[in-house]
């Protein structure tokens, strides 16, 4: 009876370490693998977090600048804007701006990313022809003499919303979209980010 005690309190034992091993397990795989959201770091509080070393910050004529020296590429960075990066890609956003999901409420956000396109012209004739949606494309000159900017028009939601591209230097274009919680605040910021998007010199 005794022995059949202690075999029946094994048997519990072994479920309970199986239980908690299975729940370590899954744990890990949850938030390693399976968890849908990896944010991008911030790199305005480097605290224990770490970058690529090629996404620089500095200054320049007393403004922030955030680089990406792999793809020569820089945008300045108005005062109390955040700034995240992930996968080359750099995003700035002012304080009322959850710049790390699509989130615009009270804002601005600001996406720069390198492109495979190595032609405008090609690449929107090539886009409009082969969307049913997409009517005709425009492309106009900006405040910015290296930057272009390129709106396609049609029956969809980004429709007549332009996204800017910075001039080729022996590389591919850098897109950069700008979304503004209203049109107001889109004029007002558009100006000072298109003037300080450029190549790194």
């Amino acid at each position: 009876m005794q022995q059949s005690h202690q075999r029946g309190k094994r048997s519990l034992m072994y479920w309970i370490v199986f239980l908690i091993v299975s729940i370590a397990i899954g744990g890990y795989w949850y938030t390693q693998v399976a968890y849908p959201y990896n944010p991008p770091v911030n790199i305005n509080a480097f605290g224990n977090q770490t970058t690529p070393g090629y996404i620089h910050v500095v200054t320049q004529n007393g403004q922030k600048v955030v680089q990406n020296i792999k793809d020569n590429f820089q945008i300045g960075v108005p005062d109390g804007w955040k700034i995240h990066t992930k996968n080359g890609d750099i995003t700035i956003g002012n304080n009322n701006t959850n710049i790390i999901t699509d989130g615009i409420e009270g804002g601005c956000r600001v996406v720069a990313s390198h492109t495979q396109i190595t032609n405008l012209d090609s690449y929107a004739k090539q886009y409009c022809d082969s969307d049913p949606d997409c009517k005709y494309y425009k492309k106009e000159k900006t405040t910015n003499p290296s930057v272009i900017s390129l709106t396609f028009f049609g029956s969809f939601v980004e429709s007549g919303d332009p996204s800017y591209y910075l001039e080729q230097v022996n590389t591919d274009f850098i897109v950069l979209g700008i979304h503004c919680e209203n049109a107001t605040m889109k004029q007002q910021e558009l100006p000072k980010i298109l003037s300080s998007f450029s190549r790194i010199k």
